[in-house]
């Protein structure tokens, strides 16, 4: 009898310890950590990983599909003079969206300012979230440091995923490398 409690006793640890080995890292990926496209109303170029929509510019319309969506926040990367009289943050709060605002023009204007922004934006605003620029260029500008340093996947992956979701200007991608290498822990 002892001889077959010490034995189950055993087996039970072997059991949790096989169950916990590969607990951190997991064989596959989740399906909703792929970057795919997807769709939103009208807008042009929409990509998604998860509960971020990455994409060109919406429309009021646009707006109104997102929250049919369940998009909580929109965070824009446009100025306000290249809106030409959009009225944004009163289309999104109309739709009854949170509005984040992080506006700069193309690389002359990237900084590390904004890159910390969007990176604190991307941990912290609510989610469904609708991330976008013009044509997403400047979205995957700033998504690059984004996934290599706050979600941890390679240079080279984060790259490809900023060129998919429109990363275009070598300028942003040059300065967008350049912050993610002085920011590496």
């Amino acid at each position: 009898m002892l001889l077959s409690i010490r034995r189950g006793v055993v087996l039970c640890l072997f059991a949790m310890l096989g169950a916990t080995a590969g607990a951190d890292t997991p064989t596959t990926k989740p399906a909703d950590d792929v970057l795919k496209p997807a769709t939103c109303g009208k807008i042009a170029r929409v990509h998604r990983l998860a509960d971020v929509y990455l994409a060109g510019q919406p429309t009021a319309e646009d707006l109104a599909e997102a929250k049919k969506l369940g998009i909580k926040t929109v965070l824009n990367l446009r100025p306000d003079a290249e809106l030409k009289g959009f009225d944004e943050r009163s289309a999104v709060e109309a739709a009854g969206l949170a509005y984040v605002h992080i506006p700069f023009s193309g690389a002359d204007d990237l900084n590390d300012e904004i890159f910390d922004k969007a990176r604190e934006q991307l941990k912290t605003v609510e989610r469904p979230l609708l991330f976008h620029c013009a044509s997403a260029n400047r979205v995957g500008a700033l998504w690059l440091p984004y996934r290599v340093l706050d979600n941890g996947i390679t240079y080279d992956a984060a790259l490809a995923e900023a060129k998919q979701v429109g990363l275009r200007a070598p300028g942003m991608e040059t300065k967008a490398k350049d912050y993610i290498e002085r920011h590496k822990k």
